[in-house]
């Protein structure tokens, strides 16, 4: 394991451990979905990890990515960008098996994606490592793991759970953001909550993706009391950051306290905005507003 963090560990801000895919990204932009012209893909650094960790730097948190690479140019490329942005790490690039890459064709008069991704790489959020990075760090009170559900939907249940009691076995504060958003295609509600349990102390997620785990038929573009009661009832965690929008979006963002048997207080109401982005805009918001409310959760705590 490759250990990078360039502040004394006992003398710090509370550092948010970011546990995610990690992915170099190949970007397309085309102007029509018919005219069969594509400029050259250029690379970028990303991935769930990494894409979270980028906005929580910018906003002054303290970010640590945790993942594995290949010993590969592209497992190279993505340790010199962390470095070179100076953006800690525990990482395993020892791996004979390639990086994960992703293939993303912009549509630009439709604006519309497709993304192709590669899923025979390194992103295998292995145990052993997490148990490593979470001893390395020397966990502290008020510290945030924040993990990417990419495991809940691409491991068995029985990985995914151990992942959640490593977490939950220090002082971490746990953050899930469920994404891939059709999680609910490969796990029903049941298996969801088999893996956090009551261990997890927020929830991020859009509107649509919870209320097809729940399943509970048709259900209103916009949440009402009822759809929120209804959520409250089947999930637990302390909190609930909810996004919803019509068409996809995410133009309205909901903070909610759970208070037990369906009850909630929502603390906040904000609209942010996303319609009127373009492409590359809208393509990291989520982490943005994520990296907002995360400053304000290290607060409150």
């Amino acid at each position: 394991m490759d250990f990078f963090f360039q502040k004394n560990l006992e003398a710090r801000n509370p550092l948010v451990l970011c546990i995610g895919d990690l992915m170099v990204d190949y970007i397309i932009y085309s102007e029509g979905l018919d005219d069969g012209i594509f400029e050259k893909p250029e690379p970028a650094i990303g991935g769930t990890g990494i894409n979270a960790a980028k906005e929580f730097k910018k906003i002054n948190i303290d970010p640590v990515v945790f993942g594995k690479v290949g010993n590969d140019p592209e497992g190279k490329q993505l340790v010199k960008f962390l470095r070179k942005n100076e953006i800690p790490y525990v990482l395993d690039h020892s791996s004979d098996l390639h990086t994960g890459n992703v293939y993303l064709v912009y549509y630009k008069k439709q604006d519309k994606r497709l993304m192709i991704y590669d899923k025979d790489n390194t992103n295998d959020y292995d145990l052993n490592n997490l148990k490593i990075a979470v001893n390395k760090l020397k966990i502290r009170p008020g510290d945030i793991a924040f993990l990417m559900c990419h495991p809940f939907a691409n491991f068995e249940t029985p990985h995914s759970r151990e992942i959640i009691d490593i977490l939950a076995n220090s002082p971490f504060k746990i953050i899930i953001d469920i994404v891939p958003h059709n999680i609910y295609v490969k796990r029903s509600l049941q298996e969801f909550n088999s893996i956090i349990r009551d261990k997890v102390d927020v929830i991020i997620s859009e509107y649509f993706t919870l209320m097809n785990l729940i399943g509970s038929g048709p259900f209103p573009v916009e949440p009402t009391p009822n759809e929120i009661s209804l959520i409250a009832n089947n999930f637990a965690a302390r909190m609930l950051v909810l996004r919803y929008g019509g068409q996809g979006s995410i133009d309205v963002q909901l903070v909610i306290r759970f208070s037990g048997d369906g009850k909630y207080e929502i603390l906040e109401k904000i609209n942010t905005g996303y319609s009127a982005l373009d492409s590359a805009e809208k393509r990291s918001f989520g982490d943005v507003l994520t990296a907002r409310f995360v400053k304000e959760f290290i607060l409150m705590e």
